[in-house]
C-alpha cells in the first residue's frame, strides 16, 4: 500500500489508461472472435443443407441452436461479461431449439419448417421479446419485470444489432472498392478470397462481431435517445392520419380505401406504428417521457383511437376467413390482431383513467410482451397448430 501510494499520480492514470485500452482491445478481439465462429457455424451448416448423411431433425435442431445462440450471444455479450452472456444464451437456446425441434414434428421433412414464413416468423418473436427479460434478469434478477430496464434494454440492443449491421455493409462496400482499386494493377488478392464461401461468412460474423463491441464502448454516445426524440415528432401525424382514415371508413369502405393492399395487413400495419408511437412517447418513466404540451396530448388521442384501429383489422380478418376459410398466414393473421386489439383495449383503458394513465400503459406493454412470449411458445406445440386448423376448415 505504501508503495502503491509512493507513485506518482501521472505514472497511475497512464497505467490506467493502459489497463482500459487493454481491456477494450481483448473485449473486441473476443466479440470479433465470437461473431467470425457463428459465421462459420452458419457457413458449415448451409453448405450441408441438403446432406442426406444429416437426419432432418438433428439439422433442423442444430440449426436453430446455433442461430439462436449466435444472435443472442453477441446481443448480450458487452452488457454482461461475455462467459455470463454466453451461458445466459443457452437459457434461451436451448428451450427454444426444443420448441422448434416439436414444431418440425408437423412436416414430413423437418426443415421444411425453415422454409415456412409463418413459423420463422413466430420463432423470431419469441426470441425478440424474450431477449430484453433475459438481459436484466442476468444484470439484476430482481428487475426482470421492471419497465424502465426493459425500455432500455430493448432499444439498446436494437441499435446496437442496426449500427452493427450498418457496419458490415461500409466494411463489403469498402472491401469491393478496395478489390476493384487493386484490379487495376493486376493484384486479385482480395478477390480470391472472396470467392471462398467461409471466408465470406467469417468476415461477416467477425465484422458484426467488432461492431456490436465498438457500439456498446460507446453507448453514451450512440444511444436510442435520439432516435425517441425523432419517433415522438411523428405522433401528431399518424394521429392525424388515423383520424382521417377512421373518419372516412363508414363513407368508403376498406376495400375503395386500400385498394389492392391488403386491408388487414395495412391496418395492422398502422397499429403496430401506432403502438411504437405510443410506447417512444412515453418512454421508460414520467421523467423521461414527451414533456410537450401538443404531442403528449396528441398520445392520448393515439391511443383513445387505436381500438377502433385494432378493431377494424379483426373485423377484416374475420371477412376473409369467412369468405375462404382458414390458412395458416389467417391463424397467424388473426392472432396478430387480437394482441393488437388487446394493445388497443389496455391503451385506451389507461387513458380513460386519467390520473398516472402513462404508468398503466408501461404496465400493459410489460404483460403483453409476456403473453407475447407464451403465445409464441404455445404456437410451436401441439396446443395450437395452424397446419391442423387450416386443413380442417378447407
Amino acid at each position: 500500500v505504501l508503495g502503491y501510494a509512493a507513485i506518482p499520480d501521472r505514472t497511475k492514470a497512464a497505467a490506467m489508461a493502459f489497463s482500459r485500452e487493454m481491456q477494450i482491445a481483448v473485449h473486441r478481439g473476443v466479440m470479433f472472435a465470437l461473431g467470425g465462429a457463428a459465421g462459420l457455424a452458419l457457413w458449415a451448416l448451409a453448405d450441408n443443407w441438403d446432406d442426406p448423411a444429416v437426419s432432418a431433425p438433428l439439422y433442423l435442431a442444430v440449426f436453430t441452436f446455433v442461430a439462436v445462440f449466435s444472435a443472442v450471444g453477441l446481443a448480450l455479450a458487452g452488457p454482461v461479461p461475455t462467459g455470463r452472456a454466453l451461458g445466459g444464451a443457452l437459457l434461451l437456446a436451448v428451450p427454444v431449439t426444443a420448441l422448434v425441434s416439436l414444431a418440425g414434428r408437423r412436416h414430413v421433412v423437418a426443415t421444411d419448417l425453415l422454409d415456412d414464413p409463418v413459423m420463422l416468423s413466430v420463432i423470431a418473436t419469441l426470441v425478440f421479446f424474450a431477449t430484453p427479460f433475459l438481459l436484466v434478469w442476468l444484470q439484476s434478477r430482481a428487475d426482470w419485470r421492471r419497465y424502465a430496464a426493459l425500455f432500455d434494454a430493448a432499444w439498446t440492443m436494437a441499435v446496437r444489432y442496426g449500427v452493427g449491421w450498418g457496419f458490415v455493409g461500409v466494411f463489403w462496400l469498402v472491401a469491393f472498392l478496395s478489390n476493384a482499386l487493386l484490379g487495376l494493377v493486376d493484384i486479385d488478392l482480395i478477390d480470391r478470397m472472396l470467392l471462398i464461401d467461409w471466408v465470406r461468412f467469417a468476415i461477416t460474423g467477425g465484422v458484426l462481431g467488432l461492431g456490436l463491441a465498438v457500439v456498446y464502448e460507446l453507448r453514451h454516445t450512440i444511444s436510442p435517445y435520439l432516435i425517441l426524440r425523432l419517433l415522438r415528432l411523428l405522433v401528431p401525424v399518424v394521429l392525424a392520419v388515423i383520424g382521417v382514415f377512421l373518419a372516412a371508413v363508414p363513407f368508403r369502405g376498406l376495400s375503395d380505401l386500400f385498394g389492392e393492399f391488403s386491408a388487414a395487413g395495412t391496418l395492422m400495419g398502422a397499429a403496430i406504428v401506432a403502438i411504437t408511437l405510443i410506447s417512444t412517447a412515453l418512454d421508460k418513466d414520467d421523467t423521461a417521457a414527451v414533456s410537450t404540451g401538443g404531442i403528449r396530448l396528441a398520445t392520448r388521442g393515439l391511443a383513445l383511437l387505436l381500438p377502433l384501429l385494432t378493431g377494424l383489422a379483426v373485423w377484416a380478418v374475420v371477412l376473409r376467413v369467412g369468405q375462404y376459410g382458414w390458412t395458416p398466414d389467417r391463424v397467424l393473421a388473426i392472432s396478430v390482431a387480437m394482441f393488437l386489439l388487446i394493445y388497443g383495449l389496455g391503451y385506451c383503458g389507461a387513458v380513460l383513467r386519467g390520473r398516472g394513465w402513462a404508468g398503466l400503459v408501461r404496465g400493459v406493454n410489460v404483460a403483453m410482451a409476456l403473453a407475447v412470449i407464451g403465445a409464441c411458445a404455445v404456437w410451436l406445440t401441439p396446443l395450437l397448430n395452424a397446419y391442423r386448423i387450416s386443413a380442417g376448415s378447407q
